[in-house]
């Protein structure tokens, strides 16, 4: 969980910087699945990749988001 919380940091990080991020979870279950992949990017005995994310600039700038409807919320005390 702490890996995952601290990429979620660095995501924001990156974000307020003007990069894109995106955390790319199926490389997390070929490496369950394949230990030799491991071992081919030089993972140490012992250790373990938790989180794998790519970080760069966005080639696509989006203009506007999606429309929406203005939700309708009613708050309780």
């Amino acid at each position: 969980a702490d890996a995952v919380y601290a990429g979620y940091g660095l995501m924001l990080a990156a974000h307020l910087r003007g990069l894109g991020t995106c955390q790319i979870g199926y490389f997390n279950v070929a490496l369950e699945q394949d230990a030799s992949l491991q071992d081919g990017l030089g993972v140490p005995k012992g250790r373990e990749i938790k989180l794998v994310m790519i970080i760069g600039h966005q080639k696509y700038r989006y203009r506007r988001g999606i429309p929406r409807r203005t939700p309708e919320v009613e708050w309780v005390e």
